[in-house]
């Protein structure tokens, strides 16, 4: 996950050489990317927590699980990228290294995770039952086995095998070929399958929206679902820019001559792969203001409610039209659909 991560010690680069390079190409870049990140994060973070409350739809629990995430990559992983390019970690202990640098990890696999569950939830919603929503207590649940899982899977294994080198770089000792092989792949498989999956999920949903546009007399709410499907189409570009040509390049270079760190493969995707932690909060905060609650109206009749969702209501859907209600208005709908926060 990390920009070392597929390296071999650089493959024999020359370490002055990729410091100047990082100097040249990326040093700004990521800087302002740290900056934007952690702006726009707290941003989120702070207000999803003051609104913790009033909020109606429990799988918005997985926007504050991405925005902290993506606050760890840009607080902890980006600077950490910045003080290794430039000063090194030379002095720095082998403890500090194997099991203190490779926790900022989990943040990136923490992020990947929760995009991709919030999107599979919105989808299943208007696949089946868009009068309910997954309980508070499943949402906590499965953010806590999505930490956990990134958690196992991108820092534990990384626990054997950074060490500090002469240079002060914190890079892998692989020990063979085979093995740095087999478990890149797995990695790498692994980061692109929830992008599939949010991909997939959140088209459901893009052409849910589309089709019941035209069914809606109101201009202003057609305008405001016409905001939806640009968020929602921005979301889905800003993932697989992040995190797809980074990945491409790291496959490339597990299985063929391409150098990872030569000419400007490495500089170009590694801002790529980090831009996105910024990029999702300031997506969210341009495109969806405070006040907006996309609802459902739903023709209701009798059928068995489904225990594993939080009040079912006894109803099933015989025709779905998208409407806004602001929360200053007083109107309460009878069902809602998720608040397209993220």
């Amino acid at each position: 996950m990390d920009n070392n991560l597929t390296s071999n010690y650089t493959k024999g680069k020359d370490v002055d050489w990729i410091k100047e390079h990082f100097r040249k190409t990326q040093l700004v870049p990521f800087c302002i990317v740290m900056v934007v990140g952690i702006l726009a994060n707290t941003t989120v973070i702070v207000n999803g927590i003051q609104r913790r409350r009033t909020i109606r739809h429990y799988s918005n629990y997985f926007v504050l699980s991405t925005a902290f995430a993506d606050l760890g990559v840009v607080v902890i992983q980006v600077p950490l990228a910045i003080f290794e390019y430039t000063l090194g970690f030379s002095n720095i202990s082998q403890f500090t290294c194997k099991y203190v640098i490779q926790t900022r990890e989990t943040f990136q696999g923490a992020g990947i995770f929760s995009v991709s569950f919030l999107a599979f939830i919105r989808a299943r919603q208007l696949m089946s039952y868009p009068c309910q929503q997954v309980s508070r207590r499943t949402c906590r649940i499965l953010i806590t086995g999505i930490w956990l899982l990134s958690y196992l899977l991108c820092t534990l294994p990384l626990y054997f095998i950074y060490k500090v080198y002469p240079d002060g770089y914190c890079d892998p000792d692989w020990g063979g070929e085979t093995v740095r092989r087999v478990y890149l792949t797995l990695i790498y498989c692994m980061m692109l399958s929830p992008m599939i999956m949010a991909t997939i999920s959140y088209s459901y949903v893009i052409c849910k929206v589309r089709n019941t546009r035209s069914s809606i007399p109101n201009e202003n709410l057609r305008r405001k679902n016409r905001n939806v499907t640009a968020l929602l189409i921005s979301l889905i570009l800003s993932c697989w820019i992040s995190y797809v040509p980074i990945a491409l390049l790291f496959m490339l270079e597990i299985y063929t001559d391409v150098d990872f760190y030569g000419p400007y493969g490495w500089s170009i995707t590694g801002i790529f792969y980090v831009s996105g932690s910024a990029l999702n909060p300031v997506l969210v905060l341009v495109t969806m203001p405070r006040d907006y609650r996309y609802c459902l109206k739903c023709k209701v009749n009798n059928v068995r409610p489904v225990g594993a969702l939080q009040d079912p209501p006894k109803h099933r859907i015989d025709n779905v039209v998208m409407e806004y209600n602001s929360p200053q208005s007083g109107v309460q709908s009878p069902c809602t659909l998720h608040q397209f926060k993220w």
